[in-house]
């Protein structure tokens, strides 16, 4: 960059037929700058109006940090003007010509008035306040004058009791030491050392001290390799595949895709949730037997004398029939009867038998029970 630098100044000055003779500035010859160049005709204006203003009204004195100072009127060169390539805007030919943003900018927003959620605070601030009869003057928290916790409010009544016991206690049994893993320690001192009664491998002294289980645990289990049946039964596997020229194939991914059910894919709900009235009728249940002191058992028809049993369709009331089943249910049967209508032909051949039998042996057969 600088070889480029000292480049384009040569350049320069050979076109421009002059040799730059740079010099460092000397600091006992300071560069005076004009302050009492000539003003726009419009702050003479300004300035000359304001004065005869302060004369009415008294001295305007501005803000330090919103105004230059402005060299008063005795100062002011009356012939001098403006900067003859500026107008009294200021110098804007010298400004960047901005690109369009794109989108508006600066256009009016609508005021809708205050959001109602802050009407509502509001709101309820007043009517608290009216019922309390108190006004809250809120001031916002001095970061000087932070709030004061009180840290010695009385402990709660378990503590205190607790407190005693654990000291009646220690003066029976002496000093109450926690186990190291039951609380983290506070340092108090900046030189404050290990516990000198605990070694590097921890407190041990406080450990619960445990009871035998009675039995051995985690014993060396001798391998007496493969049980005798589960060898025969691989000896029956292959003699079984042999015979049928076909192996067993258990547990693969194409036995499992050929005997899937596909009933065990879908997911049912084995513990649907009760309905509103099931969840009420079981809640006023409850309540009654609470205050009535007594539990009610449904009375389960298991070996009873009922011969009946209701319908899981039909409610308790009975399952509705039809006319024509009332009226075919309403009709008295009745069954033919089997003397009328004459014995079977097997039993009259068995008469005529036992008839002949007894005829030939002299004796008449009477069966038990006769």
């Amino acid at each position: 960059m600088i070889n480029q630098s000292k480049e384009s100044l040569d350049l320069a000055e050979k076109q421009l037929g002059h040799k730059w003779n740079w010099s460092k500035d000397d600091p006992d010859d300071p560069v005076l700058y004009n302050f009492h160049k000539a003003v726009d005709p419009d702050i003479r204006d300004s300035l000359k109006n304001l004065k005869d203003q302060e004369g009415k009204h008294g001295s305007w004195n501005l803000a330090p940090d919103d105004y230059f100072q402005v060299q008063t009127e005795q100062k002011i060169n009356a012939d001098s003007e403006s900067d003859p390539i500026c107008s009294s805007a200021g110098c804007t030919q010298y400004k960047h010509k901005t690109k369009g943003l794109g989108y508006k900018i600066n256009y009016p927003v609508p005021n809708f008035g205050r959001d109602h959620l802050i009407n509502q605070n509001f709101e309820s601030l007043d009517l608290a306040e009216k019922q309390l009869g108190h006004k809250w003057a809120w001031k916002k928290d001095d970061p000087e004058d932070p709030v004061l916790y009180n840290v010695h409010k009385p402990v709660d009544s378990d503590i205190v009791d607790s407190l005693s016991n654990l000291h009646s206690q220690e003066g029976i049994h002496g000093q109450w030491k926690l186990h190291p893993d039951d609380y983290f320690q506070v340092q108090t001192d900046e030189q404050s050392e290990s516990d000198p009664i605990c070694s590097s491998a921890g407190c041990t002294q406080y450990k619960h001290k445990k009871k035998p289980l009675g039995y051995k645990i985690n014993y060396p289990v001798p391998n007496f390799g493969v049980d005798t049946d589960i060898i025969d039964n691989h000896a029956s596997l292959e003699l079984a595949e042999g015979m049928k020229s076909h192996r067993l194939a258990l547990g693969t991914e194409a036995s499992k895709a050929k005997w899937h059910n596909p009933a065990k894919d879908v997911d049912y709900n084995f513990a649907p949730k009760l309905d509103g009235d099931i969840i009420t009728t079981n809640k006023n249940l409850a309540d009654t037997e609470k205050n009535l002191g007594h539990h009610w058992a449904l009375a389960v028809q298991l070996d009873s004398d009922v011969k009946t049993k209701s319908d899981p369709i039909c409610a308790s009331s009975g399952c509705p029939k039809s006319e024509y089943t009332e009226a075919e249910e309403a009709k008295i049967v009745q069954y033919p009867d089997p003397y009328a209508q004459g014995l079977d032909a097997d039993i009259l051949h068995t008469h005529a038998h036992e008839a002949a039998a007894s005829d030939r042996l002299g004796h008449v057969w009477i069966p038990d029970g006769y």
